[in-house]
């Protein structure tokens, strides 16, 4: 693989004016396959972060014998030799640790001037618009769904608050029983009384669930359509902000905005295809669904493009804002 510092001719450590120059004077006259080397180059150098990771491994001796670009543009890294009079990677296996292998480098191109966002401003930016969603969220399923469906469903509200008065009830009977099935100090036929006693009041405990699901039944379809009035509440609140400015409230503030694949404006269709899929998933799938979205957008962590899931569905990527 070829030295990035060698092939725009420049210094180790150049800054980023210089690596703009070398690489603006590489491009003139260079060949197809040459611009994809330069472009691969400049958007590792001119990224602070992926930078550092490429002179981390440069300097630990990983880029120094590594076998030529194959037709793909794909670089295949060869036994590092040594550098200093040390090779670095078998001093660390003679002390019996393994060498940190470089992070695997971006496969995209980007324009010129354009760079992959760090995954910390990213993950800033992520948090601040779960949090907004969270909060609209919880203020829709604490305050909006109670009201309507009693008065959309008031018999059925009235039933099912009852039936819940003697839940409340039945588990204060349970604990006290518990307590004294537990209570060593009592005789043991008190204490087997207040098992069977616990285990009778269970049961009852189970059955008035098992009542309160079946009268929830009645309104279980409108329960649906609120969730889905939340989903578009939620598309509303990051689409349209998205399709025309490329950033959400959170990517504002850390200065990150989502861009397609070839740098190009995200777009309506990207943005709406970029956010459905994990909000989908997290509302209208009980439980695993809001593991299932949010792994799909943490997904970046892990990939060599910065992409979740959602990005690849979409063909998007989240770069600097500058």
């Amino acid at each position: 693989m070829s030295d990035f510092y060698d092939l725009l001719g420049i210094e180790a450590g150049a800054d980023k004016d210089t690596i703009k120059d070398a690489y603006r004077d590489k491009l003139d006259g260079a060949s197809q396959s040459e611009r994809a080397k330069l472009n691969k180059a400049w958007n590792v150098l001119s990224d602070p972060v992926q930078r550092e990771r490429y002179d981390g491994a440069r300097a630990e001796g990983w880029l120094d014998d590594a076998a030529p670009d194959d037709d793909r543009g794909v670089e295949v890294v060869d036994e590092p030799r040594r550098i200093g009079g040390r090779n670095r990677p078998a001093a660390n296996a003679r002390a019996g640790r393994q060498p940190a292998r470089p992070p695997l480098e971006s496969t995209v191109v980007l324009p010129e001037g354009m760079h992959l966002a760090e995954n910390r401003a990213r993950g800033n930016a992520l948090l601040i618009d779960f949090l907004m969603l969270f909060v609209v969220y919880v203020l829709a399923l604490g305050l909006l769904f109670p009201s309507l469906i009693k008065s959309q469903y008031p018999t059925q509200s009235k039933q099912i608050d009852g039936i819940n008065k003697q839940i409340t009830k039945l588990d204060k009977q349970k604990s006290q029983q518990d307590t004294i099935a537990g209570d060593s100090k009592r005789p043991k036929a008190e204490q087997a009384a207040a098992k069977k006693e616990s285990k009778a009041l269970d049961q009852k405990i189970t059955k008035a669930n098992d009542q309160v699901t079946k009268i929830a039944k009645d309104f279980q379809t409108f329960v649906f359509s609120l969730y889905g009035v939340i989903l578009a509440v939620f598309l509303l609140i990051l689409v349209p902000a998205t399709a025309m400015t490329g950033q959400t409230i959170g990517m504002r503030f850390r200065k990150v905005r989502v861009v397609r694949s070839d740098g190009s404006p995200v777009g309506w269709a990207g943005a709406l295809l970029r956010f459905l899929p994990p909000l989908v998933l997290a509302l209208l799938i009980p439980q695993l669904g809001a593991l299932l979205g949010l792994g799909m957008v943490l997904w970046f962590f892990r990939d060599r493009n910065h992409q979740g899931v959602h990005d690849k569905l979409a063909k998007t990527l989240v770069v600097a804002a500058d």
